[in-house]
């Protein structure tokens, strides 16, 4: 007989044969970057968000000089990648509309929008999530952008995060 120990499982190949198998692994590299302070914005312009604090960052992979997730050698595979943006404005501006968008080595690849056809708000939480096949050396970062009447937007430090790490296959 087999000896079973912790962290193990049955597992099946599909055709009916059962064999015994490890559990799992650990999901790293893996990162979280939030905000050091609110981040004024230019009206209706994509700004890189300044993730400029890291909550943590195993496998070194998060840049808080340029805001940004490198997938570091050797890792490539499928990440989830999730950034949460507070896009704000004041002196009872109204939003027209507002993104967040997700780079990918230098150009827009991923967007969430909400459009607000002319209702009165002066914010709102922007959410992006996505499983991307990335390979070592490429990078994603975060933009933000806002559409208002007046005045000039800003990010909210403390609604606003950057997480992701790669799955286990």
């Amino acid at each position: 007989p087999q000896s079973i120990s912790a962290d193990t499982f049955l597992k099946t190949d599909g055709s009916g044969n059962l064999s015994f198998a490890s559990a799992g692994g650990t999901n790293s590299p893996r990162f979280r970057a939030t905000m050091g302070s609110n981040q004024s914005m230019s009206d209706n312009v994509a700004a890189k968000i300044q993730f400029n604090t890291e909550d943590y960052d195993v496998g070194s992979c998060f840049d808080t000089s340029n805001y940004r997730f490198t997938v570091p050698s050797g890792e490539g595979g499928l990440y989830l990648i999730n950034a949460q943006i507070q896009l704000k404005s004041y002196d009872d501006t109204y939003h027209i509309e507002s993104f967040i968008k997700l780079y990918k080595n230098g150009s827009a690849t991923y967007y969430s929008y909400d459009n607000f056809s002319g209702n009165y708000i002066n914010g709102n939480m922007l959410y992006n999530t996505q499983v991307i096949n990335l390979s070592a050396s490429d990078y994603i970062e975060v933009y933000g952008q806002c559409n208002v009447t007046t005045n000039s937007p800003e990010c909210k430090a403390g609604y606003s995060y950057f997480q992701g790490f790669k799955l286990i296959t």
